[in-house]
């Protein structure tokens, strides 16, 4: 039986795992990015024959998810969210702009990717990423916060999913699925998989555990 003081010890700690969460989704962040910019935009014949021919749509791609990626976090700082509320609605803002256009020139890459095995699951997770951020920005129209929060943690969690992709290309994931001889189809099933531990942990975390808890993990509070 946990007591009292043990669970006090708990609470405090909480806070670092957050800081230790968030630094290690920065080096993760990073890395993804490093790797990003070297395979399109500095090796050869990665980003098309022309600037309309799939380079603009990295270059948007790109230029609208690192923003994205830098305001998240803030977001999800009930500090901010509540002493500056105004603030937390000007950065979400720029979030949802940054997010549409990004996920718009993602969901153009992904139909039109050189890797055609890999297109249904980038399209769906491109997808979803624009669909969570207009769904969530829809419920704060209607002051639905609750719902609002629930879908730009969806949102977010998008965002993470590519960065996990890159990780699961580049981890010794294939060891696992040493049956599969074909290198293409390895990579297509390593990004369903990315895909797959993303979103569902997104819902697992945020909505079915806490609706078999009886409560929800969000208040919904007005910022």
């Amino acid at each position: 039986m946990i007591t009292h003081s043990e669970s006090r010890s708990v609470r405090s700690l909480r806070p670092i795992l957050v800081i230790l969460g968030w630094m290690a989704f920065a080096i993760a962040a990073g890395y993804y990015l490093v790797q990003a910019i070297e395979m399109r935009f500095l090796t050869p014949g990665q980003m098309g024959s022309s600037l309309w021919n799939r380079q603009a749509w990295f270059y948007l791609h790109l230029g609208f998810a690192l923003p994205s990626l830098l305001i998240g976090p803030f977001q999800f700082s009930a500090r901010l969210r509540f002493a500056k509320s105004g603030l937390h609605r000007r950065l979400g803002q720029s979030y949802v702009i940054c997010a549409t256009v990004s996920a718009l020139s993602a969901l153009t890459l992904a139909i039109t990717s050189e890797y055609p095995m890999d297109r249904p699951a980038l399209t769906l997770l491109a997808a979803l990423w624009l669909f969570f951020t207009l769904s969530g920005y829809v419920c704060a129209r209607r002051r639905d916060f609750t719902a609002h929060r629930l879908f730009m943690i969806r949102s977010y969690a998008a965002v993470i999913a590519f960065v996990v992709l890159r990780l699961f290309v580049e981890a010794p994931i294939g060891r696992l699925l040493s049956f599969i001889t074909n290198p293409d189809a390895l990579e297509a099933v390593e990004t369903w998989m990315a895909v797959a531990v993303v979103v569902l942990g997104t819902e697992l975390v945020f909505s079915w555990i806490p609706q078999m808890r009886g409560r929800t993990v969000i208040p919904a509070r007005s910022p």
